[in-house]
């Protein structure tokens, strides 16, 4: 069955050639053996009839004057010699007909042309062309003129490895005989150079939550809560040594100290939860086998809820914390003067209704209404700068389950039309005694105490911050100051320190440091001397 329908396809085909390149009286086909790609490609590999007379075991079938005789043979190709058929192979437009051929990655798709020329005198019919392995080509015109080109074209995919297989290439002169063409096709896929990509990646869960933003989970203070620490290798070579260590607790222990490409471990403690907010950070670290050594971190964060309601507001004006009078100076006349009011839910319940105001401002915007517990957020404000000493305060209000709850804080600043002037006065003394020279300094026997005073002065226009007395001989954790670090016009910070006395002269250069709003340092110095008699 199989057969007739193969001989019946040839026969439609044999019906659709031109005239001249069948017999008037008959067609003559080859029916393929098993050494051709398929029957329906035999097809293609018409023979156009030749005037030889079938063989003893040929099979003849004639039928009426409107019907096709055809005649099933399997009788040796006409013998002939026509012009040399040659062909050239490429693929993704590259030389691929010897080796080693192109260098493509493996999965690279694989464009193949194949230029086929006749290089004889007669005209060639029916060009067939097969790649061992991608299979036949498509070849648009399939009839070549002396001296004449075709493109046949394939497609297939890059393996890895060195690629080689054979390409043929078949067509027919005016008398059935054969002209052949043979090469090959090659390219080669080289290996991937492997990269080692160490990496690993950290995330602390906290009560089974993703705590790493401000308040984490609230739990019940010194009930037991889980830490569960989850590392995993997201490189591409094994991890050794992992070391895991909370910033809060230190090294934790884990099951495994090895992670192979894309495992992961959990290292899980169970400890009792604190009171109030709670943050600390968590590192791993792990070495691949070369020894290079990879980090990642993570914070995490709960709140041990008290179930006591709180509220804090912290005001700041253009960024400084303005408690005191005069408070901070700050732009100049007809300048926009900005506030922001750091609203701070600090109890263990969630709080509804908040709401903040200034008492010069009135009404300040907020980004939301609602705070659970350890939440903060960030109110704004502004006003235009004019002339003076000015005093209010920021006030915020909240409703929740156990009732409403308020906070203030408040705001000091001036503005001034001239400039800041500022002027630090610092006078050390040992032992009661101004002792800027030698001369002036006293003696002290070795041993005894020395005394030292340091009196800084504030003479500016404006204020001062962080007050620090840096004397390079006496550790600043001996020098104790009264008062506060941050000083006013005309204000005074006291502070000492007492030492053994030491053999022979001494001197130092004391020197001390401010910062004013704008962030510009301000110091003094003075130096200071004694004799230790031995």
């Amino acid at each position: 069955m199989r057969r007739g329908l193969a001989v019946a396809a040839v026969i439609a085909v044999v019906a659709a050639l031109p005239a001249f390149l069948v017999s008037p009286a008959r067609a003559e086909i080859t029916v393929v053996g098993a050494g051709a790609p398929d029957m329906a490609e035999a097809a293609d590999r018409i023979v156009p009839a030749v005037d030889a007379a079938p063989s003893a075991d040929s099979t003849t079938t004639t039928a009426a004057a409107t019907t096709t005789t055809a005649t099933t043979t399997t009788a040796a190709l006409p013998s002939g010699a026509p012009g040399p058929l040659t062909m050239t192979v490429t693929a993704n437009g590259a030389a691929a007909g010897a080796a080693p051929g192109p260098s493509l990655n493996a999965g690279d798709p694989v464009a193949w042309a194949y230029d086929v020329t006749n290089g004889g005198a007669g005209n060639l019919w029916a060009l067939y062309l097969w790649h061992d392995g991608v299979g036949r080509a498509d070849c648009p015109d399939r009839s070549l003129a002396p001296g004449e080109t075709v493109r046949c074209t394939a497609a297939s995919t890059a393996s890895a490895g060195v690629y080689s297989a054979a390409v043929h290439a078949w067509a027919w002169d005016d008398a059935g005989a054969e002209a052949a063409a043979s090469g090959e096709g090659h390219y080669v896929v080289d290996a991937p150079i492997f990269v080692a990509a160490p990496a690993l990646d950290l995330e602390v869960l906290v009560a089974g939550e993703d705590a790493d933003a401000a308040s984490g989970p609230v739990v019940v203070p010194g009930a037991s809560l889980e830490f569960r620490y989850v590392v995993r290798n997201t490189g591409n070579v094994e991890l050794w040594g992992l070391w895991v260590r909370d910033g809060a607790f230190g090294t934790v222990a884990c099951p495994t100290r090895f992670l192979r490409p894309g495992e992961a471990t959990e290292c899980v403690v169970g400890r009792g939860a604190g009171t109030g907010a709670f943050a600390a950070l968590v590192e791993a670290h792990g070495w691949d086998a070369a020894g290079a050594e990879v980090v990642d971190t993570d914070p995490y964060h709960y709140l041990g809820a008290t179930g006591t309601p709180s509220i804090e507001v912290e005001a700041l004006v253009e960024g400084f914390d303005g408690d005191r009078p005069p408070g901070p100076r700050v732009r100049r006349p007809g300048e926009v003067i900005l506030f922001t009011y750091v609203v701070t839910n600090t109890g263990g319940l969630p709080l509804e209704a908040v709401r903040a105001i200034d008492d010069i401002l009135g009404a300040v915007a907020c980004p939301g209404t609602a705070l659970a517990p350890g939440q903060s957020m960030t109110c704004n404000g502004s006003t235009i700068a004019r002339l003076g000493e000015f005093a209010s305060a920021g006030r915020v209000t909240a409703d929740s389950a156990a009732g409403p709850v308020a906070d203030s804080d408040p705001i000091y600043y001036h503005v001034r039309t001239e400039p800041r002037i500022h002027n630090l006065a610092l006078e050390v003394a040992v032992n009661g005694r101004d002792a800027d020279e030698p001369a002036s300094g006293p003696g002290i026997p070795v041993g005894d105490s020395a005394r030292f005073s340091y009196i800084i002065t504030y003479t500016g226009n404006n204020i001062v911050y962080n007050v620090t007395i840096r004397d390079p001989r006496i550790p600043e954790s001996q020098i104790s100051c009264s008062g506060d670090r941050t000083l006013a016009v005309g204000e005074t910070l006291r502070c000492t320190a007492t030492v053994p006395a030491v053999a022979g002269p001494y001197v130092s250069l004391v020197t001390v440091v401010s910062w004013d709003a704008d962030g510009r340092r301000v110091s003094a110095e003075d130096r200071v001397h004694y004799y230790g008699m031995a």
